[in-house]
């Protein structure tokens, strides 16, 4: 493996990691500390990790295009890791910029690993994104903050975008996925978080998957009394036989947990059919008779919503 302008390609002997800037071009490939697994960029845009002592393909990205052609795989100052069709640019001044910010990190005494990103959208007229803009720097300065600017903002809020979208991802890859939203007040945060991790752990254990399960939470959207917050969920399903029913019940527990926890049923996603099982909880019988009641005045043939909520049942 050569040695590029700007972002320099690791050599496939020496590195087992890419670092920020870096890139793999297509046939190039990373290899495992201990010389056994391979991760490589196939010339039609695939990228695979396999072992180099058997001819299985352990995963891949299902991203190969029927035609060869020049991919490369980089990883940005941003940490997004892209693929990309074409042959990378020198891109010395993102180097000189990644140094700047590790430096400005450094002089604020942030830890990378520790520090909170905070991506707001401001909506409105001219003059109302300017007074919102301004609250902003004076809470930052306020309470040490800093701003990161509109750019890496919208590259943020695009992950709210990709995040819908993840499930189909890995699905091929023997992972099952759902994020589940929940508003909370704000004393009741860190409870609902993380008494739903801990049920993770012990379901993930009761059912006796494969290896370790993800959770993690984020901060949707804020108000005065509380938050609504979002929780990914993923759970590596290979070789089990009932993989849906397994994550259909792990779901359903987590969304119990949230409520005894002081979350809600819902923020906005509504109730649907997953969660009607906990309205009679949530509710009080005659607020769910008049439910029931406008339902049949407004649609006695059931046409709307059918088997959602309770107003059918």
């Amino acid at each position: 493996v050569t040695e590029q302008g700007g972002g320099a390609s690791p050599s496939a002997h020496q590195r087992d990691h890419l670092n920020m800037g870096e890139y793999l071009l297509h046939n190039q490939y990373l290899l495992s500390h201990n010389g056994n697994y391979q991760f490589l960029v196939e010339s039609n845009g695939n990228l695979i990790l396999r072992r180099l002592d058997s001819p299985e393909t352990l995963w891949s990205s299902n991203t190969g295009k029927s035609e060869q052609s020049e991919y490369f795989l980089k990883i940005l100052p941003s940490g997004q890791l892209i693929l990309r069709q074409g042959i990378p640019e020198k891109d010395n001044f993102a180097k000189v910029m990644s140094k700047v910010q590790k430096f400005v990190f450094k002089l604020k005494g942030f830890d990378p690993d520790k520090f909170v990103a905070a991506v707001f959208k401001l909506e409105g007229s001219t003059s109302e994104v300017k007074y919102q803009r301004k609250n902003i720097k004076r809470l930052s300065k306020k309470y040490g903050g800093l701003i990161g600017g509109g750019k890496e903002g919208k590259v943020g809020y695009n992950i709210t975008m990709v995040i819908a979208y993840i499930r189909e991802f890995f699905v091929p890859q023997g992972i099952l996925g759902e994020t589940l939203e929940t508003a909370v007040p704000w004393s009741n945060i860190n409870q609902v978080k993380d008494e739903a991790n801990k049920l993770l752990v012990d379901l993930h254990k009761k059912y006796n998957l494969p290896g370790k399960p993800f959770f993690c939470s984020r901060v949707s959207k804020v108000y005065h009394s509380g938050i609504c917050m979002y929780n990914t969920v993923a759970i590596n399903v290979r070789g089990i036989d009932n993989p849906e029913e397994v994550f259909s019940k792990i779901e359903h527990a987590l969304r119990e947990c949230f409520i005894k926890n002081g979350g809600s049923i819902s923020h906005h996603h509504g109730v649907g059919k997953l969660r009607k099982d906990f309205m009679p909880d949530t509710i009080s019988d005659g607020s769910i008779q008049m439910i029931q009641s406008i339902k049949k005045s407004q649609d006695p043939n059931n046409i709307f919503g059918i088997n959602n909520n309770i107003v059918s049942d």
